[in-house]
């Protein structure tokens, strides 16, 4: 597969390291002791890219108020002056206390414009007043910020640091501190980013951006294959696709693949980013890379963790399904189970590596009453094939779990002895899917409703689970593909 131009160069290394994490943190919390604070002085005077990761995560560690004061502002420049070394300085007592971070972060703010010549591995917080409006009148911005939620609350950093405001138009260099609320980042290019607060995106061009810290969910059109984002220790090339990143404070990084396929190269910081180790990421797999650069799989994701905003009056819903684990291993492996809180219904996808593989009635009396709102788990449906498969369901409080078997094949040993065929049945209304070679299959197009275009019928087993606690469910074993991986579904115990 042919990789987007100079894919491999697009690599994003903080000079963050443990010691500086915990460093920063402690004096952002107000918990430093004086040789904490001697020691950040020190790291910070003699290393110019671990002070200007100090500059970019200030942000990270503070929950602005951007409404904050004029009074309260000339507060944080006097508690953060740099003609004082920090060992020198008075930490706020009283009052002036509770402006532990807020003051911290403004008064760094408000200082960056005199801080020069701090480079961040290939790209600069240059050090120049802002715009004024007729300069930003005169530029095209590289991205525009739009669907802020209700209370979404976020500024936008010029090149140099200082704060914006909250307007929507965004340029080359800018980073955007969205501490609450979601919103979503359209690029010229063609992409969309979608970030959850608390996060933190730097804008670098049409085509890439450098995930600091937070979560993302990003779109991609054909027209915008080849955008790129960078992180502390991934860099990940979409190549037509629908994936998530998330990034914690040491860099830990989380990538998702929903649909389509990115190109991922990940490794230590410390290393040059052209020996990082690189591979292509399909539907359904995931990979945690470590704050040591180290890659391991993702076994099981809850939906909600990419989601949309839920509106503020949505009920809140208590998990039935609480972890799914297998005995796949890492390294064999990247693909994870998704599960859903009280998603199924008619035309609910139903697995991780199929687009449009649906759950439905089998007629047009629709799903079984009792599997509507139910808890359940989109499987990966090339696992119909693993002879030695054996997967663990963890359920949360006493709740009946379901297993939704093909008829094509007789059920297995495990199944009948350990679950009761209920008599009743649910449709598979197949769609369009990717081929193990990488090839769209056509064959199939999704209906919509119960009955309509379903292809297979599956038998609904049911288990009592009195109590919270794992069971242990096994392979279908088959010796041919001509079936669908069975599915999943539990509901509360009701007393």
């Amino acid at each position: 597969m042919n990789k987007p131009k100079d894919s491999a160069d697009r690599t994003f290394q903080p000079a963050a390291d443990r010691e500086l994490v915990r460093l920063v943190n402690a004096c952002c919390d107000d918990h430093a002791t004086d040789g904490d604070i001697r020691r950040l002085e020190e790291r910070l005077s003699n290393d110019p890219e671990a002070l200007a990761w100090y500059v970019e995560q200030i942000g990270v560690h503070t929950s602005l108020d951007w409404s904050v004061t004029a009074q309260d502002a000339a507060l944080a420049a006097s508690v953060l002056n740099l003609e004082t070394p920090f060992s020198q300085r008075s930490r706020p007592r009283g009052r002036e206390r509770r402006y532990g971070r807020e003051a911290i972060g403004y008064a760094l703010l408000a200082v960056c414009a005199s801080l020069v010549g701090i480079a961040l591995t290939g790209w600069a917080l240059q050090q120049r007043s802002a715009p004024s409006e007729a300069q930003l009148a005169a530029r095209v911005p590289t991205a525009k910020i739009t669907h802020p939620t209700d209370g979404a609350r976020w500024v936008v950093l010029c090149s140099n640091s200082r704060p914006d405001g909250m307007r929507t138009d965004v340029f080359p260099n800018e980073t955007v501190h969205l501490t609450s609320g979601q919103m979503r980042i359209d690029f010229e290019q063609g992409a969309e980013v979608t970030l959850t607060g608390p996060a933190v995106l730097q804008v670098l061009a049409p085509d890439r951006a450098v995930a600091v810290r937070g979560k993302l969910t990003a779109v991609v059109s054909e027209e915008a294959i080849g955008f790129a984002i960078d992180t502390p220790r991934a860099h990940v090339v979409d190549l037509g696709t629908r994936f998530g990143v998330e990034v914690d404070d040491l860099g830990q990084t989380d990538v998702v693949v929903f649909e389509g396929e990115v190109d991922i190269a990940y490794g230590p910081i410390e290393q040059r980013s052209n020996d990082w180790s690189r591979r292509v990421m399909r539907m359904g797999e995931a990979v945690r890379v470590d704050d040591l650069g180290a890659a391991q799989r993702i076994v099981s994701i809850p939906s909600e963790r990419f989601a949309a905003a839920a509106p503020s009056d949505a009920p809140l819903v208590e998990p039935v399904i609480a972890d799914i684990r297998d005995n796949i291993r890492g390294d064999q492996s990247w693909n994870y189970y998704e599960v859903v809180r009280a998603g199924l219904r008619e035309d609910a996808l139903a697995y991780v590596d199929r687009e449009s593989h649906e759950w439905n009635g089998f007629d047009e009396r629709g799903l079984p009453a009792y599997l509507l709102g139910a808890d359940y788990v989109k499987m990966f449906n090339n696992d119909k094939v693993q002879s030695d498969y054996e997967l663990s369901v963890t359920v949360a409080r006493p709740a009946l779990l379901f297993v939704l078997f093909d008829d094509r094949v007789p059920p297995p040993e495990w199944l009948v002895r350990d679950f009761t065929d209920t008599g009743d049945d649910v449709g598979m209304d197949r769609g369009r899917f990717r081929n193990l070679g990488g090839t769209m299959n056509e064959s199939f197009a999704s209906g919509v409703g119960p009955g309509v275009s379903i292809e297979d019928r599956l038998s609904v087993w049911v288990r009592r689970v009195e109590k919270p606690s794992s069971v242990l469910l096994g392979a279908t074993q088959t010796p041919h593909n001509r079936l669908n991986m069975y599915g999943i579904a539990a509901v509360p115990l009701l007393d």
